[in-house]
């Protein structure tokens, strides 16, 4: 059984919808858009840049301490765990993303050559360390004074850099993000 509208109530409800239509088209739009900024920003910051930030690299290795190469200087971007040595690397991460952290002045640092596979580093201060261009994980203290008269600091620490870049390391690039 078919109720029949009356005229004028059809006329309303056309009138009506296509007055909520834009309404609604803006907002499911809105909606889009924030999700997309949501979805670029997860994007931005990988899973695993978290975790290697705050890891502790070059402890001896609870398995293998008393080998030559024993120290844990090894991060694998698919396990997301601790550090490990180069030995455990070929029995428990042999076909996983595995990244090197080096030293330098009792800093970690990364060769650009590795993490720029995985991760855009643009606005982070580089630097060539023994013939190769590494970039710092974590941000490193400086005296107040040493940042006087300096062209360019960094964004979040206010350590000075040598080029026109951001951020001094990985680890200020990414509060940045968090920030935002």
């Amino acid at each position: 059984m078919v109720i029949p509208l009356p005229l004028p109530f059809l006329c309303f409800f056309s009138c009506s919808f296509s007055f909520v239509l834009p309404w609604f088209r803006f907002f499911v739009s809105l909606f889009l858009f924030l999700f997309g900024l949501l979805r670029q920003a997860t994007m931005l910051v990988p899973p695993w840049l978290e975790s290697l930030l705050s890891t502790a690299f070059f402890t001896v290795c609870r398995t293998h301490g008393d080998a030559a190469r024993g120290e844990c200087n090894m991060y694998c971007l698919d396990c997301k765990e601790d550090a490990f040595c180069f030995y455990c690397r070929s029995s428990k991460h042999k076909d996983h993303q595995v990244i090197q952290i080096r030293r330098s002045s009792y800093h970690d640092v990364v060769r650009v050559t590795e993490i720029q596979k995985v991760l855009d580093i643009s606005g982070v201060q580089t630097y060539v360390i023994n013939s190769a261009r590494v970039l710092f994980l974590n941000e490193r203290p400086q005296p107040k004074s040493a940042g006087k008269g300096v062209a360019h600091i960094c964004e979040i620490c206010g350590r000075s850099l040598l080029d026109p870049f951001r951020f001094c390391s990985l680890g200020c690039k990414v509060s940045v993000i968090f920030l935002d």
